[in-house]
């Protein structure tokens, strides 16, 4: 009776490399073609996007990256002082209560 287990078993390992050998055969050479190509689109869609998008002249960079940083620091001057009304306030409530 074991041995009749044991033969069943082989049986299944033999299935499982039929089934290997069908699934690289599906890929076939496609695989290696389509990567290649896949590849060179992304290539040249990531250039024309990066021309697109590229920055300007390091001057005008600054002069924005300078408006933008004077900007996020008067929003956080704001939000802090803000903040600190609203503690002190809430420090004056839980001191009456």
């Amino acid at each position: 009776m074991a041995d009749d287990d044991r033969d069943d078993d082989d049986d299944y390992e033999e299935d499982d490399e039929d089934e290997e050998e069908e699934d690289d055969d599906s890929r076939g050479s496609f695989g290696v073609a389509g990567f290649a190509v896949g590849l060179a689109l992304g290539a040249v869609l990531g250039a024309s996007v990066a021309l697109l998008m590229a920055p300007a002249a390091g001057d005008v960079t600054r002069h924005r990256l300078r408006r933008r940083l004077r900007h996020a620091k008067h929003i956080a001057e704001e939000k802090w002082d803000d903040l600190a009304d609203r503690a002190k306030k809430e420090v004056r409530r839980v001191r009456n209560s």
